[in-house]
């Protein structure tokens, strides 16, 4: 005896993905047009790094897995949480834990760590896509994606694809110690999905969720330092159209990420100057330094030749040094 409310069609040129209510986090991913973009993904990262499982520990792999005597045991937890500070995982409790697992699975074999850094790429490649889809479908996603005449899920299974087979990342999958960089990422994607999730769900899990993974992630590498001010711009761009919109609507979100910083200084505060790998390297020199490493993976991304595994240990002492890398930065 209802009447039913007219429905309105879409804009003209506007993709109905982009404009009909997200799918149930339980359904989504049973549906065929996620499970194949999903299990090709998948299947070409395994294809990718296929012959990438015997390659033996090198560099840091000595202080963080062969020669680390925090991750010989599990329990008790009490050396896991808080390794040699001289390690590569030195103040990265979570990354530490993940090699004592992979050690009581497998003792010093390659494999088994291979096996888990791949996974670790993988599942930051389905939230990258998961991401890209999710904000594509905001009501103020970008409308240059629409412009194009590409879906969200396409746009977002192809930039996927990209940034998972990007010769780039080889060093970061392959070379085992880096687990502390792409399980960070992983941790850091997750973040993001968990407030994009938030954002279209009235359920508090994901911002819970969002809360724990970015706990994680502190606890995972330093780099994880930038996510409570990505997140804020995130949300004041795609979702709340303002920051004062965002801090109305997740105040208590973005004040809590926020707080996980606690953890990142009380994690750092015996670790000193690990981070500069030498301690004849003044903090402000390993600075100068990294302006010019950056830039030349922001080249690298562009077109990713020559990629060598070592880029060398010559550091700048002095600003006239390194300006056109510094300018370029700044800019």
């Amino acid at each position: 005896g209802q009447l039913a409310a007219p429905v309105r069609p879409p804009p003209t040129g506007v993709a109905m993905e982009a404009v009909a209510p997200p799918a149930s986090p339980s359904g989504s991913w049973r549906r065929p047009a996620l499970l194949v973009p999903v299990l090709v993904l998948a299947g070409a990262i395994l294809a990718a790094y296929s012959n990438t499982f015997d390659v033996p520990f090198l560099l840091d792999d000595t202080a963080s897995i062969s020669e680390n005597p925090s991750i010989r045991r599990l329990w008790p937890p009490g050396a896991i949480v808080a390794p040699p500070a001289q390690a590569g995982v030195g103040g990265r409790p979570v990354a530490n834990l993940t090699f004592a697992l992979n050690y009581g699975a497998g003792g010093l074999s390659v494999r088994g760590y291979h096996v888990v850094n791949l996974a670790i790429h993988l599942g930051a490649a389905l939230l990258l896509f998961g991401l890209v889809r999710r904000t594509l479908a905001q009501p103020r996603g970008p409308a240059s994606a629409r412009a194009i005449g590409a879906t969200p899920r396409q746009i977002g299974f192809g930039t996927a694809l990209l940034w998972a087979l990007h010769p780039l990342q080889t060093e970061a999958v392959t070379y085992l110690s880096q687990r502390t960089e792409t399980l960070m990422g992983c941790f850091y994607l997750a973040t993001l999905y968990c407030l994009a999730r938030s954002a279209q769900s009235p359920r508090r899990g994901w911002a819970v969720l969002g809360l724990i993974t970015g706990l994680a992630g502190m606890a995972t590498k330093e780099v994880m330092v930038t996510v409570p001010v990505l997140a804020l711009l995130y949300d004041r761009t795609f979702i709340s159209g303002s920051f004062r919109a965002a801090w109305q609507a997740r105040r208590r979100f973005h004040l809590a990420l926020l707080a996980t910083w606690i953890l990142l200084v009380f994690l750092l505060a015996d670790v000193h100057e690990r981070g500069i790998g030498h301690a004849a390297v003044a903090w402000w020199e390993y600075a100068l330094t990294s302006t010019r490493a950056i830039s030349v993976y922001l080249r690298l991304a562009f077109w990713p030749a020559p990629l060598v595994f070592d880029y060398g240990t010559d550091v700048a002492r002095r600003v006239t040094e390194v300006w056109p890398h510094l300018l370029l930065l700044t800019a």
